[in-house]
């Protein structure tokens, strides 16, 4: 848990070593049942709402409760194995403080928030939606970067044969968009809650910056949908060409088949022990050999003729 303080308009948040009615920004990352504790015995936070930051599920959500408005949301992160991972986080913001509240680590560190956003004003309401925003960019920056995974892909795809783990990986591309999506329509159910400003918590020009927010997440919910169907697209495709591939590979094995066969159905009547029409004559053997050889190339320019094969 850490503390922070500004003393004044042009600096920075400073960390303080201990809570004082000078603190007006508390950080948690990586919350666990203790910080909980001790955020709700000082702050007097209610517990109930704290606990749901640890549920690894939670959704998007606002909550009122004594003077105190909670708002959920989910932070995302890449993994190791090429996904994404989101966790839940909350901020809760009263007349005095701005509190936030991590489930894990986050990439935006809280205190330089309102720096990065360029807000001008460092109240908690301000500190709210420069962190809102923050997590939005967030959310930016990785679909952003699998939209472009997924052009290499494709492109990567056009000059070598398809394979299972291509597949493979666009299962993983796809789920990581299933995260975006569900995500990006659940804040955007937390902005309109916002922006309804029931009581009373933003001014004008808070409104707009809520509208701005929630245009942003409208063209990445947008942006989302496009990849979607870029990734279904890209599989089609490479599925119509495999299952095309196959095709020719089939009538190519059918086509030696019967050129195979052919020969097979001379040889074995002459290779009976029965009397046969010139059996006994020296260049029988080059005769039939000839034969078939002759009969398998009539057979295959009738067949290319015909576009058999």
């Amino acid at each position: 848990m850490r503390y922070y303080v500004k003393r004044s308009q042009g600096e920075d948040f400073s960390e303080v070593k201990a809570p004082s009615e000078a603190v007006k920004l508390v950080s948690v990352e990586g919350a666990t049942p203790d910080d909980l504790y001790d955020l709700s015995s000082v702050y007097r936070l209610d517990p109930a709402i704290l606990d749901d930051v640890l549920d690894r599920s939670e959704l998007p959500r606002v909550e009122y409760s004594d003077g105190i408005e909670y708002v959920f949301l989910r932070s995302v992160r890449p993994t190791k194995r090429g996904g994404v991972e989101t966790s839940p986080v909350l901020m809760a913001i009263s007349d005095s403080h701005f509190f936030f509240i991590a489930r894990g680590d986050i990439d935006v560190p809280v205190p330089q928030i309102a720096r990065h956003v360029k807000l001008e004003k460092d109240s908690s309401i301000g500190l709210l939606l420069g962190t809102f925003a923050a997590i939005i960019s967030q959310y930016e920056e990785r679909i952003t970067h699998t939209d472009q995974l997924i052009v290499d892909t494709g492109h990567r795809l056009k000059s070598r044969e398809v394979v299972n783990r291509d597949f493979i990986y666009f299962v993983t591309v796809e789920e990581n968009l299933n995260q975006y999506q569900i995500n990006l329509e659940a804040m955007q159910g937390v902005l309109s809650r916002l922006r309804s400003n029931q009581r009373n918590l933003f001014e004008d020009s808070d409104i707009e910056f809520i509208d701005d927010i929630l245009l942003h997440v409208k063209q990445l919910s947008v942006g989302v949908e496009s990849s979607f169907k870029r990734v279904e697209s890209i599989r089609n495709a490479y599925s119509t060409i495999a299952n095309n591939n196959l095709n020719e590979r089939m009538k190519m094995l059918t086509a030696l088949t019967v050129l195979v066969a052919l020969p097979n159905v001379f040889y074995g009547m002459y290779g009976m022990n029965l009397s046969l029409p010139f059996a006994d004559q020296p260049w029988a053997y080059g005769a039939v050999v000839g034969f078939t050889i002759v009969l398998i190339l009539i057979v295959y320019m009738l067949a290319r003729r015909f576009k058999v094969f």
